[in-house]
């Protein structure tokens, strides 16, 4: 069943990473020359946490995120390559914003989250399968 789960996230990040990847090639081609460092590079978060979740599948001793630290491991994925979308899409067209830093700020609060969350829940979780 954990194979299971290991395996459907990281096709879904390897699938999320091609993706980006190829919308990010794609957005260059035809932004008539002018290239952004942020679009280019958009694909890294999803494929560090596919490459994550591919430790997971590989070496089963290490415990993968449970619930609720996954869910914010998703939220602060989701939010750093957005904010490397808008970023990049920004710089093509020769604009500049600061609500693409608001987005940023609350990806990082995510993550934190998640970074917290995943031990506790796999001490909990233990803890409680132990009492059992």
């Amino acid at each position: 069943m954990k194979e299971k789960k290991n395996l459907r996230a990281l096709l879904w990040y390897s699938a999320l990473t091609l993706f980006v990847f190829l919308f990010g090639i794609v957005y260059t081609h035809y932004g008539h020359g002018v290239t952004s460092d942020h679009m280019t590079y958009a694909f890294l978060p999803l494929l560090v946490t596919a490459f994550l979740y591919l430790l997971f599948t590989i070496f089963k001793t290490i415990p993968r995120p449970k619930r609720f630290s996954a869910t914010f491991l998703a939220f602060a994925v989701a939010g750093f390559t957005l904010t490397h979308i808008i970023k990049g899409i920004l710089e093509i067209a020769g604009a500049y914003s600061n609500y693409d830093n608001v987005l940023y700020i609350a990806a990082i609060v995510c993550l934190v989250v998640a970074i917290f969350l995943y031990p506790v829940e796999i001490f909990l979780k233990k803890r409680l399968h132990f009492e059992q």
